[in-house]
């Protein structure tokens, strides 16, 4: 993904979020306020010259958890995958459960299904020593090197055809390791061979990912991207082989 399917929150509530310390926190831990986050990383984006088309948050019900993904209309000189936009997600948890994390993707145009790259731009624990603003730079420097992966990594799966065999071994490994529920796996299983717009292709790995990506929308927003990253990697690649 990225992408945040079930949003449920704008940027100006963000703001009015309070910074809740946790009670097991040690005394180097800090917190960084939701709102403060999204606006630090828009006035850094808005450096690199880029534009942001839209904004999507959802967060938790006690205010802890925030993800949010960024669908860039430009950025600068990349030249995006056909068919999707560069897209930025991020997952900010002050609950001291997770990292700081932003990722690399992309947002297929046609269908709005997000695209988790797989490469993880910056992971920062909550503490006193974390310069958020340095942080947020060094993080999008990383950005310009990483999305020239995604056309490789999108055309290598739009040409890798799964056998039943595979694609079964893949479904059947996404239940066991919880990336989708039971009463989901007909859908997705029929979304693989049916799917519903022509450049989700037919029976490659590019065609599992998209499947997927539409099942996991009816999941947490918190674990979307999670879940969409975790079920890329089970997707065979030209050397797997199925015992």
């Amino acid at each position: 993904m990225i992408h945040v399917y079930n949003q449920n929150i704008d940027l100006e509530r963000l703001y009015s979020i309070d910074l809740v310390r946790p009670a097991k926190a040690k005394s180097r831990w800090k917190g960084i306020q939701h709102g403060h986050l999204v606006e630090t990383l828009m006035q850094e984006i808005d450096k690199m010259g880029w534009s942001i088309g839209k904004k999507l948050f959802s967060i938790t019900n006690d205010g802890t958890d925030l993800v949010g993904a960024f669908d860039f209309d430009s950025t600068g000189g990349m030249t995006p995958p056909d068919g999707m936009n560069f897209a930025l997600g991020f997952d900010n948890n002050n609950d001291r459960k997770k990292s700081l994390t932003m990722f690399v993707g992309g947002i297929v145009k046609v269908c709005t299904n997000g695209y988790v790259s797989g490469e993880l731009i910056l992971k920062r624990r909550h503490s006193k020593n974390l310069d958020l603003r340095e942080e947020i730079k060094w993080a999008l420097e990383l950005y310009t090197e990483s999305a020239e992966v995604l056309q490789d990594q999108i055309d290598d799966m739009k040409e890798r055809k799964l056998n039943e065999e595979e694609w079964e071994h893949t479904l059947v490994e996404s239940l066991r390791k919880g990336y989708i529920v039971g009463s989901r796996l007909l859908q997705l299983d029929r979304l693989y061979h049916e799917p519903p717009y022509e450049e989700h292709g037919k029976g490659t790995a590019w065609t599992a990912m998209q499947a997927f990506t539409e099942v996991v929308k009816h999941s947490p927003a918190q674990r979307q991207m999670e879940f969409i990253n975790r079920f890329r990697k089970l997707i065979p690649t030209e050397l797997s082989v199925i015992a």
